[in-house]
């Protein structure tokens, strides 16, 4: 007898709603006209449920095309708009691995669905995507089931991708080991760690740079340190732990996991 094995829940959850199609403008929330030659693709971001993609994302994104000129109807060219709803809100708040694993599932359909609006119906495809949507675009692109769709557009907004995702020549370990260093990091843990932060801090606190005088002499400056503080203290700030400008490798966060402790786990540079 075969022992069952149980799934990650955020598994389970995205096989029962991987991708949902709206179309504002038809009856049934998703037929898309067989006239539309060009579709504009929408994709939400992270933590966005289907209800609030359809009320509030959807249409504030397609409001914005649309009187920036860009064609969203059909009446303009034979363009229609459509939302892709993918889940990307399947776990408690801000539980952000789920939902990147499932931006990464949800690929695999769209790149499916794009293939089919493309070649069956000849049209042309213009996708715009917000944030961790992103995610699901790009794995949708980089999918054999996407077979030659004609992408015409795709415009990243705020793209939860790292942009070493695009470098054809990864640079190697050592090469982020040294510009770690450069940086104030300490490969041994032992001093000058943020020795360049601490330097930095010493001498806003100079009111350097120093700037002209009416005088003509040179005078101290405390625009960046007044800047930090004001930031710091303004009743919309709420990051707790403050940030310690001088401070980058050392900084703590709450219960005092130093955020330099992953780096310290590797091998010391070559």
């Amino acid at each position: 007898m075969r022992p069952t094995v149980k799934r990650p829940l955020f598994r389970r959850r995205v096989t029962v709603r991987f991708l949902k199609i709206f179309s504002p403008f038809s009856p049934s929330g998703w037929d898309i006209p067989t006239a539309a030659q060009t579709l504009v693709v929408l994709v939400h971001g992270y933590d966005v449920g289907d209800s609030e993609a359809q009320t509030k994302f959807f249409p504030t994104y397609f409001k914005r095309l649309y009187w920036a000129g860009h064609d969203v109807l059909l009446a303009q060219n034979n363009t229609h708009t459509v939302g892709l709803a993918w889940p990307g809100d399947i776990d408690a708040p801000l539980e952000f691995a789920p939902d990147e694993f499932s931006a990464l599932q949800s690929g695999v359909p769209l790149a499916k669905w794009l293939s089919d609006q493309s070649l069956a119906y000849n049209r042309k495809i213009q996708i715009i995507a917000h944030s961790l949507g992103n995610m699901v675009v790009n794995s949708a692109l980089s999918r054999p089931e996407i077979q030659g769709a004609a992408i015409t557009t795709y415009l990243m907004n705020e793209a939860a991708v790292p942009a070493e995702a695009f470098y054809s020549t990864y640079p190697s370990d050592q090469a982020f080991d040294q510009h770690a260093l450069d940086y104030g990091w300490s490969d041994t843990g032992q001093p000058p760690v943020d020795k360049q932060w601490q330097d930095q801090w010493d001498q806003i606190n100079q009111g350097i740079p120093l700037t002209g005088c009416d005088n003509g002499n040179l005078c101290p400056t405390y625009d960046y340190l007044n800047q930090w503080n004001a930031t710091l203290s303004a009743p919309s700030y709420v990051t707790s732990p403050a940030p310690q400008y001088f401070l980058r490798w050392n900084q703590e966060r709450s219960g005092g996991v130093p955020d330099n402790e992953l780096l310290d786990s590797l091998a010391p540079c070559a």
